[in-house]
């Protein structure tokens, strides 16, 4: 929040022949000590000791002017209220004097829109913009002593909740209270807030002004991190090509000069969201996303604790004792492998090799006698759902296996060879002890949990659990099947209540349900899926869950399923990466992207065509499949050593240069295979 009186300043000052020679020159702060202090090299100390070498890429600058006006008139005022509550408030009321005058002015040149209030009621203007993040600002021509408050929101006033037009309200428990009151001088002026927000709404306010004040304009100064859109993906499924396009959009949102979970709430670079954001970002960027991961590598490295776990965000300001989030150090550390395939990129991997090693011994000593992780302590946050955590969490050791390889390939890369023989022997023994202890044979699944002393297994089980079994090879393909059988049964699988964030209240039956995984975690869904050759499936599983946010008419997609938190989450954008990767079916095979596959999975598609980057340029991916006949046509770099594989099901009939034809092969066909 930000309260500016407007009287204080100079007059004309932000003109560019006003005369500023009397001001001080700005120079870098810093205290100095007495000569006693500078004697023994001491005393020396500046402000912000945490400040971080920024991002070289500039953030771009547009001018972003509303779309509509949503809802205009008077307000009862409540002016004992604190600033974070006043605005959102007050109620709409009926007054022959208070109001806007003309507010569609604002949506045209002439913009002279006049707000009046009276002794008993004050105006109030809400306009839509494209939703996108910004500076919010008003040009406005007063009297002097008139107050404006300005708030932004990332929804409009009944926007997804069925409710009807009027001020912005306040979200309770999920509020964000982006607002900037401003006293007036007389005489033209602007106001823009010091801090950028996520706007879709914004809403003006203005009191004290029985004479009128003239608003002239109000929209916002668009920030944005430089991207191309070199990815691209379109298919026979105009839904799924939507789910993309928004996806992309929504991970942009969340790029400025680091990863953000989101821009409307924190804008924090929580580690576990920016991991995440790397595999999306890449697969529509390309390498527009590489200097920003680079970034995010090196500082939480920079930032690590103490006892060797990553900050839960970072650069951030919780300090040494702050709350931790442990399994977001593994994904860190997963993160890294995959920048390292995606760039090639050995000397920021050789500079984080450090804090990669002590990360793993801090997860080490956590090991009970059954060579499981076991109870481990602070915030094991998961994602929002109600899975298993206590005693042997198998959530927290399979992310704990998959790093586990994950740095055991970094250290290959480095050349440490006994350093990787060590991580792969705990990994194996932690496969087994998970095998052992956490397999219900009744229930053909993973169970969550087991009791690290008695070994009895929790009845809860988890889409979670079961997935990470998968995705990193933890159980034997023979039971895959199975699995997967029970974890997309949808009489079974519920959403559970996981407040703030997600509030449901679905039965859940912990002995025959099974927990669902939240937009977070659907990720290793669809890729546990993949490897299990029912990628239709995650398809339908996309379909299900995305298509009533996509029937909103959201441009962004949300932190949970349901609009109740974040509207804009780069984590929930995970089919971005899964349409590229296995429609279009490009992922690399190497180290800098040296090598590549393409494996297409038709998944009940008529069509797919698009662009994958990479750090060599563009692969391009066109098939079609008419009746039994897949036809591919595929355009790479040269430095990219491709190879195009049979999909399952079919046989190959015809290779070229750049065209591949397959046919289906109906004996074949079973359940799951060619979905």
């Amino acid at each position: 929040m930000e309260d500016i009186d407007g009287v204080e300043y100079p007059d004309r000052w932000c003109e560019t022949d006003f005369d500023d020679s009397g001001w001080d020159f700005a120079r870098r702060m810093k205290a100095e000590g007495d000569c006693d202090d500078q004697a023994i090299g001491r005393g020396r100390s500046y402000p912000f000791p945490v400040l971080t070498q920024r991002i070289p890429h500039l953030l771009e600058h547009h001018l972003e002017s509303a779309t509509d006006i949503v809802w205009s008139g008077a307000v009862s005022p409540l002016p004992d209220l604190p600033l974070n509550e006043r605005l959102f408030r007050e109620a709409p009321c009926a007054d022959n004097i208070a109001g806007a005058v003309e507010p569609s002015a604002l949506l045209s040149d002439r913009a002279d829109c006049v707000l009046k209030t009276s002794g008993d009621a004050d105006a109030a203007i809400v306009l839509a913009f494209r939703y996108h993040t910004g500076f919010p600002f008003v040009e406005i021509e007063a009297s002097g002593g008139e107050i404006i408050e300005i708030a932004v929101s990332e929804r409009l006033p009944g926007e997804f909740d069925g409710g009807s037009a009027g001020p912005l309200r306040h979200m309770g428990v999920h509020a964000v209270s982006n607002l900037l009151r401003y006293t007036a001088r007389p005489g033209r002026q602007r106001i823009e807030k010091f801090e950028w927000a996520a706007i879709r709404a914004m809403q003006v306010t203005v009191r004290n002004a029985p004479e009128g004040l003239i608003l002239r304009a109000a929209g916002s100064r668009a920030i944005s991190y430089p991207v191309a859109r070199s990815g691209v993906f379109t298919c026979s499924d105009p839904e799924l090509s939507r789910l993309w396009d928004i996806g992309a959009n929504t991970a942009h949102l969340c790029m400025h000069d680091a990863w953000e979970d989101c821009p409307g709430r924190e804008k924090r670079q929580w580690v576990g969201d920016a991991a995440a954001a790397f595999q999306i970002a890449s697969s529509a960027f390309g390498a527009d996303a590489i200097e920003l991961h680079r970034n995010f590598l090196l500082s939480l490295s920079d930032a690590q604790r103490q006892d060797g776990l990553f900050p839960m965000f970072g650069p951030g300001d919780q300090g040494e004792n702050g709350v931790v989030i442990p399994d977001f150090s593994l994904h860190y550390i997963m993160s890294a492998a995959t920048y390292l395939t995606y760039t090639g990129d050995l000397a920021t991997v050789e500079s984080i090799m450090a804090a990669v090693e002590r990360s793993l011994d801090r997860f080490a000593a956590w090991r009970g006698p059954n060579g499981l992780l076991s109870d481990i302590p602070e915030w094991n946050f998961i994602e929002w759902a109600n899975v298993g955590r206590d005693g042997e969490s198998a959530v927290i050791n399979a992310l704990y296996a998959g790093a586990l390889a994950a740095a055991a390939s970094l250290a290959e890369a480095v050349e440490r060879p006994r350093l990787r023989t060590r991580w792969l022997n705990i990994r194996d023994q932690v496969k087994d002890a998970l095998n052992a202890r956490l397999w219900s044979p009744e229930r053909g699944a993973y169970a969550d949990c087991a009791d690290p002393v008695s070994g009895k297994k929790s009845a809860r089980i988890s889409q979670q659990a079961n997935a990470l079994m998968i995705v990193f090879d933890l159980a034997p393909r023979h039971r895959w099947d199975q699995m997967l059988d029970v974890v997309t049964d949808r009489r079974r699988v519920h959403t559970t209540a996981a407040p703030p964030i997600v509030e449901t209240d679905q039965p859940f039956d912990p002995e025959s349900d099974v927990v669902a995984a939240g937009t977070f975690y659907s990720t290793f869904l669809f890729d546990a899926l993949a490897r299990g050759g029912r990628f239709g499936t995650a398809l339908d599983a996309m379909r299900s869950a995305y298509g009533p946010m996509l029937d909103s008419g959201t441009t962004t997609l949300w932190e949970s399923y349901a609009p109740n938190a974040s509207l804009c989450h780069v984590f929930s954008a995970s089919p971005v990466h899964h349409l590229s990767a296995n429609i279009l079916g490009v992922r690399p095979t190497s180290a800098g992207y040296r090598s590549a596959s393409v494996a297409i999975s038709p998944s009940g598609l008529d069509w797919a065509k698009g662009t994958v980057p990479t750090p060599h340029g563009n692969v391009d991916v066109d098939w079609t499949l008419v009746n039994d006949t897949l036809n591919v046509w595929v355009k790479a770099p040269d430095a990219i050593v491709m190879t195009v594989q049979t999909p399952a099901g079919f046989e190959p009939i015809k290779r070229s240069q750049q065209r591949f034809v397959f046919r289906r092969l109906h004996d074949l066909q079973r359940r799951g295979q060619l979905n």
